[in-house]
């Protein structure tokens, strides 16, 4: 089986990312990695402790957590208006990519979000010139389909199947407050354990997970299961969610796993636009026993030359 084609993360402005194994614990005193215990399993129904479980980000900016509700609604005829998708699907261990739209006549300085029912509210801030520049590039990304930016929501691999209500409010430079929209949330279940990776992507196009393994095996839609047991189990192709609930639904989910005894080594995760005629923006979800570890995410992608993958994340186990 040929391998892909490797192209330069440099290229499309996209940097290389290594971590190192063992899900992120601290060590035992003798140098080995402390492997977390498993958190227990999370209802969609639960929704502070669904709040709790969650990192968001809006570009490069992560959300900040803090007690409390959304802030009440600025009666100024010039307070911003915020529109989000009515529905979007992912799944445990990805990121659901959540579409919002404004009507402002000043800057968004910030999105806040929260779990309906929950106690307490993410907040983003957005002011900065690497995160503007990182929801322009996906505006650009959305034109065909209306222009918008996405809100990313980062779900933990314990979540189970099922849905949750989300509320969005943004603030302008002003300090003006807009009514909030809601969104829900629909979590398919699909495999995870010791390793898991999952794509998510935002519009009707096709594209493909890679994982090359320690071996040099590599798992994709034409070699679904490795020797070592890693297996891909989704493989989204038309881009409407791994629940496919809607023809046009958002977002769809690819994911590669290894429920037990990963081999140790460097593992290469690489994305592929198989086909369409729009550009997409994609996160990539690494997890490792059970805890999500990392995501890395690349705007307005169509793909690389001659049909090559694009290499976003490197991983040593």
């Amino acid at each position: 089986m040929n391998k892909f084609a490797l192209l330069a993360a440099a290229a499309f402005s996209m940097a290389l990312t290594a971590c190192g194994g063992g899900g992120g614990g601290g060590g035992d005193g003798d140098g080995d990695p402390t492997v977390p215990v498993p958190p227990a399993t999370i209802s969609p129904s639960d929704s502070n402790a669904v709040m709790d479980s969650l990192t968001v980000k809006v570009g490069d900016t992560e959300g900040v957590q803090r007690d409390g509700d959304l802030p009440a609604a600025s009666t100024d005829a010039n307070a911003p208006k915020v529109n989000s998708a009515a529905e979007v699907s992912s799944a445990n261990g990805a990121t659901a990519k959540v579409g919002l739209s404004f009507d402002a006549s000043s800057p968004i300085a910030a999105l806040l979000m929260k779990v309906t029912g929950s106690d307490s509210v993410f907040e983003v801030d957005v002011s900065s010139a690497s995160t503007k520049a990182a929801m322009a590039q996906q505006s650009q990304a959305k034109l065909a389909q209306d222009a918008q930016i996405n809100f990313d929501i980062v779900l933990p691999s314990n979540l189970q199947q099922g849905s949750f209500d989300v509320q969005f409010t943004a603030q302008d430079d002003q300090g003006r407050n807009s009514e909030p929209t809601s969104t829900q949330v629909n979590v398919a279940t699909v495999g995870t354990g010791a390793l898991q990776f999952s794509l998510s992507w935002d519009a009707a196009v096709d594209l493909d997970l890679y994982v090359v393994e320690p071996s040099g095996e590599q798992i994709d839609f034409t070699n679904r299961e490795s020797a070592s047991g890693g297996q891909l189990d989704f493989d989204d192709i038309d881009g409407t969610g791994p629940q496919r609930r809607d023809q046009d639904a958002p977002n769809a989910v690819e994911n590669i796993f290894w429920a037990e005894n990963p081999p140790r080594g460097e593992y290469v995760v690489a994305v592929d636009y198989f086909s369409g005629d729009v550009p997409t923006n994609f996160t990539v979800t690494i997890t490792q026993d059970g805890v999500v570890v990392d995501s890395v995410s690349v705007n307005n992608f169509s793909g690389g030359p001659n049909g090559s993958a694009l290499e976003v994340y490197r991983l040593v186990n």
